[in-house]
């Protein structure tokens, strides 16, 4: 005979043979026969630790992506930074240029005027000193200008209405 057991969970049991005496009622235990229904496999140890596996190395993997795009973000900030201030270090050169420039020509003409006018060589020889000097630091802050126009790093100048009179 066939006998069938509907939902019964994984797990050991014992099935009973036994016979049943009518006229009195006892039952005679003829067999028991030991039943192990297996678990599925899903409910398995191999199962469980290779879910745990799964799960760490999708962590790992997640914090590992996490930290690399953060590392990417401080760099591009950093990036950032140092091409702000090397912008702000170019502006500031290229304005102590301009603020420059008028000065040493306004020094330029009175100088070559001394060294016309000078009478001991001594003179002529401290303002020709000083003549090669002011046109060597206006050679370099007229280079300084000419890079600033070519490399396109031009300054935006804002025009202001001023009353000179007053």
């Amino acid at each position: 005979p066939l006998i069938k057991y509907s939902y019964l969970d994984y797990g050991d049991y014992r099935f009973e043979i036994g016979k049943l005496d009518e006229s009195t009622g006892v039952v005679e235990l003829l067999s028991i026969l030991p039943v192990k229904i297996q678990a599925p496999w899903y409910h398995t140890l191999w199962f469980r630790l290779l879910l745990l596996a799964v799960l760490i190395t999708w962590c790992i993997i997640g914090i590992n992506h996490f930290r690399l795009r953060t590392m990417l973000r401080i760099a591009e900030s950093e990036k950032n930074n140092m091409l702000k201030l090397s912008q702000m270090k170019m502006d500031f050169l290229v304005n102590i240029s301009h603020e420059l420039k008028t000065p040493l020509s306004l020094m330029l003409e009175p100088v070559n005027q001394l060294a016309a006018n000078a009478r001991n060589s001594q003179s002529k020889a401290l303002t020709h000193i000083l003549q090669k000097s002011i046109k060597r630091l206006s050679q370099l802050v007229h280079q300084m200008v000419d890079y600033q126009q070519t490399s396109g790093m031009t300054s935006e100048l804002s025009l202001t209405k001023v009353e000179m009179v007053e």
